[in-house]
């Protein structure tokens, strides 16, 4: 029987495997339909015991993060990857995104380090 230290092993592993191909398949092509579905169900997927997600990422678009970001969760984000992020606006910080991390699946808040696609 799996840790639960070897089972988040895992899902990492699965889960960076999922946005290299990402990125080798998107970064090159730009179908940003295309990429931006197959993202998008990758985080449905992942989160769909968790009714509070149904269509959580409906407003979502296509993102490129333009630098590495490691979070208390460990690798959110490598300079490069394509995901999905949500354009935020507000009167104290201007605007910025909040993004999905494939990484660790989680929803980081990102100024100036994105760019859309």
């Amino acid at each position: 029987m799996l840790t639960y230290r070897e089972t988040l092993i895992q899902a990492q592993a699965r889960a960076a495997s999922f946005q290299v191909g990402i990125n080798a398949q998107y970064g090159l092509t730009g179908n940003v339909k295309q990429a931006r579905l197959e993202v998008t169900s990758y985080a449905d997927d992942g989160h769909c015991q968790y009714p509070q997600y149904k269509g959580h990422w409906d407003d979502y678009e296509l993102v490129r993060v333009t630098m590495d970001l490691t979070t208390k969760s460990g690798v959110a984000f490598l300079k490069g990857d394509i995901t999905i992020g949500k354009r935020n606006s507000s009167m104290m910080f201007g605007t910025d995104f909040t993004v999905y991390s494939i990484r660790n699946a989680i929803d980081t808040r990102l100024n100036q380090c994105v760019e859309t696609l």
